[in-house]
C-alpha cells in the first residue's frame, strides 16, 4: 500500500511539470487576481496534433476583438480559457466573432477573460472596471460550471497554480477570495504540507477517496459564488447597464446534457441545446487531445449567445449586420433560486458549424 502510494504522489508530483510557452508571455502576476493579461503582449501557443495559433492581447489588458470606432455601447465578457479562446487564433474567438461577423461597428467588443479564473476573478475584475461601464452597456459573464469552484476554499486549483513548475512558469503567490460580502487575498503557503495535500487530491489512482474526505470537510462556495453575481448585476444595473449570465457547457457535459457542477440556482441563460447530441458531432467541435472548444464551436457559441442577447433585450435589432439571422423568444426553462429575469435557452435551429 505504501509502495502504491508514493508511486501515485510520484505521478500527481510529475503532472505539476509543464511546459507552456503562454504563461510567461501574456500572463504577469497580480496580488489582486492572482495573475492577469499582460498588456501589449503576444505569443504563439503550439500544441502537437492540435493547434498552432497567436494570442493578441491590447493596450487595456483584453484578449485582441477588434475595435469599433465609434460605438453606441459595449458588450464585455468575463470569463475562463474558453471565453479567451484556447487554442483559437484572436480572430476565430466567439467574441471576436460577434464582433465582426454579427454586429455592427456601432458596438464594442471587449474580451475580458483570462485562462484559469474562477467567478471571485471575474467579479473582481468587474469591480475594477465599473468605471467603464455606462447607460447601455452590456457585462456579460460565461464561465463554465466548474469556476463556482475554483476558490481557495475547493484549494486544488488555487494550488496547482502555485506549486506548478517548468521553464515558463511563475508560481502564484496570491489568490482572491470572497468572504463577507467582499474581496480578500489570501497569500497561499508553499509548504510541505500543503504539497502532500495537493498531491493526494490529484493523484491519478487514489484521489476519488481522498476527494471524498475532502468534500466532508470543504465548505460549499455555491452561496459566495451566488451572491457575487447578485452583486455583479446589481453594480452593472447601477451603472444602466445590462448583465447576462451564460454558463458555455464543456462538450463533456453537453454528451450527458448536465453540468458538471450544479448551476441551477443561478438565474442564468442555457446554450447547451444549441450544441449537437451526437458523440462524433460534439468530438468535431474540440482538439484532438486537448478538450477546449475549436473554431467550429467558437461558432456555435458565438451565434447562441446573440440570439440570447437579442432576445434578452441587450441587443436591438438594428446593430445586426445586414443579413444577420437570429432568434428572438428563448424558451424558459427552471425558475432561479433568488428573484429576478426567468432563465432563459437560446433557440438554435439548423447546422452548428
Amino acid at each position: 500500500m505504501l509502495v502504491f502510494l508514493a508511486f501515485d504522489f510520484y505521478r500527481a508530483d510529475a503532472r505539476l511539470e509543464v511546459r507552456d510557452v503562454v504563461s510567461t508571455s501574456i500572463h504577469e502576476l497580480d496580488k489582486r487576481l492572482g495573475w492577469k493579461l499582460k498588456a501589449d503582449s503576444c505569443c504563439r501557443h503550439a500544441k502537437n496534433g492540435n493547434f498552432d495559433v497567436t494570442y493578441t492581447v491590447d493596450a487595456e489588458g483584453f484578449r485582441k476583438t477588434g475595435r469599433a470606432l465609434s460605438p453606441t455601447f459595449s458588450i464585455t465578457f468575463y470569463g475562463d480559457s474558453y471565453t479567451f479562446g484556447h487554442g483559437v487564433d484572436d480572430a476565430e474567438t466567439f467574441a471576436s466573432l460577434i464582433a465582426n461577423v454579427y454586429l455592427t461597428e456601432d458596438v464594442a467588443v471587449y474580451n475580458a477573460a483570462v485562462n484559469g479564473y474562477g467567478i471571485v476573478q471575474m467579479y473582481q475584475q468587474l469591480l475594477s472596471h465599473l468605471d467603464r461601464i455606462g447607460p447601455g452597456d452590456v457585462v456579460v459573464f460565461t464561465p463554465t460550471s466548474a469556476d463556482i469552484e475554483r476558490n481557495v476554499k475547493d484549494f486544488v486549483f488555487p494550488y496547482t497554480c502555485a506549486f506548478r513548475r517548468g521553464e515558463n512558469q511563475v508560481p502564484i503567490e496570491y489568490y482572491p477570495a470572497y468572504a463577507n460580502g467582499r474581496i480578500t487575498y489570501t497569500k497561499l503557503e508553499r509548504t510541505l504540507w500543503n504539497k502532500l495535500k495537493l498531491l493526494a487530491l490529484t493523484a491519478p489512482g487514489a484521489r476519488g477517496l481522498w476527494h471524498v474526505i475532502h468534500n466532508r470537510f470543504k465548505p460549499d462556495t455555491t452561496q459566495e459564488a451566488l451572491e457575487m453575481v447578485r452583486s455583479a448585476r446589481l453594480e452593472t444595473e447601477r451603472r444602466g447597464g445590462r448583465f447576462v449570465l451564460i454558463f458555455l457547457p464543456r462538450l463533456s457535459e453537453c454528451l450527458k446534457r448536465a453540468y458538471q457542477v450544479d448551476v441551477s440556482a443561478f438565474d442564468h441563460h442555457d446554450i447547451m441545446s444549441c450544441f449537437p447530441l451526437e458523440k462524433g458531432e460534439l468530438y468535431r467541435l474540440r482538439f484532438k487531445t486537448d478538450s477546449h472548444w475549436n473554431a467550429a464551436a467558437h461558432r456555435v457559441a458565438a451565434k447562441a449567445i446573440v440570439q440570447t442577447l437579442v432576445a434578452e433585450g441587450c441587443i436591438a435589432e438594428t446593430y445586426l449586420r445586414p443579413g444577420t439571422s437570429v432568434n428572438r423568444v428563448p424558451e424558459p426553462v427552471a425558475a432561479p433560486h433568488f428573484p429576478g429575469r426567468p432563465h432563459a435557452t437560446a433557440i438554435c435551429p439548423g447546422s452548428y458549424v
